[in-house]
């Protein structure tokens, strides 16, 4: 084997690495064994097993002595740009990535510090950095509004025993909703839902809205069918989304050709809605100074309107999305439930600053996870308003917005319009907002 991977090496520069080092790792997962402890692997002063460290072997003990096993190179003589590729390359094959060694999975530890003070959130609180007045382990500071819409495949491949979908469907339609539960704390109780699922094409089943029984009776009819001329259009569903019903062309804005989404695009679009499967389209915006929170499921790679994937087309329009995720503050739990999904999983969790779940527990990834994951997020600035006065969001403060105050005088409650301060009572305080602001907004 020290030959071959001596001419595999020298050819790193004029073929492709990631050919190379896919063989290698599919050596590895097919059981190459290990010879046995390593003196280079693990170590103190080991270097990461992550990239180049310019010494032999690593600092993770399992992992180094696997890859000395196909490549006894990065143990004998010097861990290098090979040795690390070929972990990252068994690790999207794994799903599993454990940078820290630690023996769990890196998306199975969640930091749960969603203010993004480098403090954990339970010692915010019993420190007294943060308040948390409605008790509910989350810093004030770390509840608003929220926009949360879940996107999700219904292919008949998310239809066996450990189906994430069906236990969303069901955990939302529950009383007891660990995830209805998680968001309501997270938004004290203002918040929107909306639902699209896809599988080839996209179905816009519920645009946003505040009407939380007709979110629930959409989610009465989400069924797993189909989906076996796989990949799906799992980046033509988040697309439509993050559009908000605006129309694109997506050869000209986004470079994907043959893609045109909306009413009144040239005529080379062959279909004004390439990949919808209804004629509603999901046009209802997203709201100012609130948490933008797409909850994505697929388990296979994207390109499902052609029922082809081509990295150079596909994969960078993925990229794309994930980008303009990034571009509009929409946070992206991605939940990649199987291996070839993963690479655009992590691609819109990472751009968008959201977060990431591949298949790193026993019997599939629970509901508890997802919602671990909505908890941990940090929303960051996403709740201040530019203008926190100006109630019909028409650019001014002036009389229309006393008058939406006055109407919801007295009253206390969830996502009151006049509860400008958002102590959950449209009073004098918020009256004296209306005043301090009187005028063009800035």
């Amino acid at each position: 084997m020290r030959s071959c991977i001596h001419t595999q090496r020298s050819q790193l520069t004029t073929r492709s690495a990631g050919l190379v080092i896919g063989g290698l790792a599919a050596l590895a997962l097919a059981g190459v064994g290990v010879a046995g402890p390593n003196d280079s692997c693990g170590g103190v002063d080991a270097g990461s097993c992550y990239e180049a460290n310019g010494s032999p072997g690593c600092d993770c003990s399992d992992c180094c002595e696997q890859v000395c096993a196909i490549d006894p190179y990065c143990c004998e003589v010097e861990w290098d740009e090979t040795c690390a590729a070929i972990v990252e390359i068994g690790e999207s094959v794994d799903d599993c990535p454990d940078r820290d060694c630690n023996g769990t999975p890196d998306s199975c530890e969640l930091r749960f510090d969603c203010n993004g003070n480098e403090i954990e959130d339970a010692e915010d609180i019993a420190s007294g950095f943060s308040n948390d007045l409605d008790g509910d382990g989350l810093p004030d500071e770390c509840e608003g509004s929220l926009d949360v819409v879940f996107v999700l495949d219904t292919t008949s491949s998310k239809g066996g025993p450990n189906n994430l979908v069906l236990q969303i469907r069901e955990d939302l339609l529950s009383e007891d909703s660990i995830l209805r539960t998680t968001i309501d704390e997270r938004s004290n109780g203002c918040v929107r839902f909306g639902l699209v699922t896809f599988k080839d094409y996209v179905k816009v089943e519920q645009v946003l809205s505040f009407d939380e029984a007709t979110f629930l009776e959409a989610c009465t009819r989400i069924e797993t069918s189909g989906g076996w001329d796989y990949p799906e259009a799992s980046d033509r569903a988040l697309l439509e989304v993050l559009l908000e019903g605006k129309a694109i062309n997506c050869a000209v804005d986004l470079e994907e050709p043959g893609c045109c989404i909306g009413d009144g695009l040239p005529e080379s679009c062959d279909l004004p809605r390439v990949c919808l499967a209804s004629e509603q389209r999901f046009d209802e915006p997203f709201r100012e100074g609130t948490g933008r929170i797409v909850i994505h499921l697929t388990d296979y790679l994207p390109g499902g309107c052609d029922d082809f994937f081509d990295q150079t087309t596909d994969g960078v329009f993925a990229e794309r999305i994930a980008d303009l995720a990034g571009d509009t503050g929409t946070r992206v739990i991605a939940i990649a439930d199987g291996g070839s999904a993963n690479l655009y999983g992590q691609e819109y969790a990472e751009r968008s600053d959201g977060a990431f779940l591949g298949r790193c527990f026993a019997g599939g990834i629970p509901v508890q996870a997802v919602a671990d994951s909505l908890r941990s997020l940090d929303l960051g600035d996403d709740f201040e308003l530019s203008c926190p006065a100006d109630l019909n969001r028409d650019g001014d403060v002036n009389g229309g917005d006393l008058g939406l105050l006055l109407t919801s005088w007295g009253i206390s409650g969830a996502c009151l319009q006049g509860d400008i301060d958002g102590d959950g009572t449209v009073s004098g305080s918020d009256l004296g907002a209306i005043l301090s602001q009187w005028g063009a907004c800035n």
